[in-house]
């Protein structure tokens, strides 16, 4: 793992964020067989505000009753099938399902801002626990976030639902 050579280049006076991402990321695709590959992004947190107030527009147009109705998510490159189905997915890939093209030019747009770098090995491992899923995913396809399905029933059981209502992502864009 990178870590012990990433910690002193943070801690330098002018720090290239985007520089050590991109060595970061090397590291893990030179060595993805040994560790398991790496979807990596270096994220702007200052615009993810921005980001959100986006999607609220979004979502004030889509319900995610009809969102969930409309489509198989099996199209969508999803991240962690620690339970079977994608617990996350790629944000534009999903987002990209139900909006219409001035709404996914918008939001990538704004996503330009948001992500400074981003890149993702061919294969990363999931989260799976039994040996009845893989235990990699095969990316092909990577906006540089992932985004929760929100309002599934899984999500309910999983109590994933519950700790997602606390975030300022949710309450920006659901409320």
């Amino acid at each position: 793992h990178p870590y012990p050579s990433l910690i002193p280049l943070l801690l330098k006076k002018d720090v290239d964020y985007a520089s050590i991402a991109k060595d970061v990321f090397n590291e893990y695709n030179k060595n993805e067989a040994i560790n398991g590959g790496a979807s990596y992004s270096l994220v702007k947190t200052g615009e993810l505000k921005s980001l959100a107030l986006v999607m609220n527009q979004i979502m004030k147009k889509h319900k995610l009753e009809d969102i969930h109705g409309k489509w198989s998510t099996r199209k969508i490159q999803g991240f962690d099938y620690s339970f079977g189905e994608p617990i996350f997915y790629d944000f534009i890939h999903y987002v990209h399902s139900f909006v219409d093209e001035k709404e996914l030019a918008t939001l990538q747009n704004q996503l330009s801002k948001t992500i400074l770098f981003k890149n993702s090995t061919k294969t990363i491992l999931s989260g799976a626990r039994s040996t009845k899923w893989n235990r990699t995913i095969t990316v092909d396809f990577y906006s540089g976030l992932s985004i929760n399905r929100f309002g599934t029933v899984d999500n309910k059981k999983m109590g994933i639902e519950e700790a997602y209502k606390k975030l300022d992502w949710y309450k920006d864009v659901y409320q």
